[in-house]
């Protein structure tokens, strides 16, 4: 219930009994902002829209009604005349990812939201490589490789955090170690293998 608000913003009630959404809050706009003095005067900020269509207007509001509320009552029950309700049909929700049926997963992936991944990843992961070959790309990507530059910020101490296969007296990160390096560089072209970058 604590994700509730949450899980408004990605489901959608179409309604028909109108048993299984909240008539204030849950309808396609949220009337309580629409309509506020009305709202102020209900005696059910929860009811369904069902029971605020089958309930007297003395057990959902407090009268008597200002002027300014009693024309939005007013409008509403224009706006309900105009939607037709089926008592026989059950309410259908809908959700953000095109369908009826509520799946935990995609709920999970709208709630922790979505960055967007380069298409390297992909390219990896599907790749016909060994998994630890694929998983040392992985960290090669991330920069996440045990290198000098990486220790540094792990807060440990080295005697020096320079690149020990060149005396260019650069230090060792992932970028340097694998495509600035002369040692790298020397062991692409012997591939050979060309990367189309500008190295420092």
């Amino acid at each position: 219930m604590q994700l509730f608000s949450k899980f408004q913003k990605f489901a959608v009630c179409h309604p028909y009994k109108g048993t299984t959404v909240l008539f204030w809050s849950d309808d396609c706009a949220t009337l309580k902002d629409l309509y506020p003095q009305l709202f102020s005067f209900t005696r059910k900020q929860k009811c369904s829209v069902r029971f605020f269509l089958d309930q007297s207007i003395h057990r959902i509001l407090s009268l008597p009604l200002t002027t300014l509320a009693a024309q939005q009552l007013e409008e509403i029950d224009n706006l309900l005349q105009h939607r037709l309700l089926d008592e026989d049909t059950n309410d259908v929700w809908s959700y953000s990812w095109g369908t009826a049926n509520y799946r935990s997963k995609k709920a999970y992936k709208v709630l922790i939201g979505h960055t967007p991944c380069s298409p390297l990843f992909n390219w990896l992961w599907k790749s016909s490589n060994l998994g630890k070959h694929k998983f040392f790309f992985w960290l090669l990507l991330r920069d996440r490789l045990s290198t000098r530059n990486m220790l540094s910020r792990k807060n440990m101490a080295l005697e020096d955090y320079n690149c020990v296969l060149c005396n260019a007296g650069c230090e060792e990160t992932s970028f340097h170690l694998f495509f600035g390096c002369s040692f790298s560089l020397d062991s692409w072209s012997f591939i050979p293998i060309k990367w189309g970058t500008d190295l420092p």
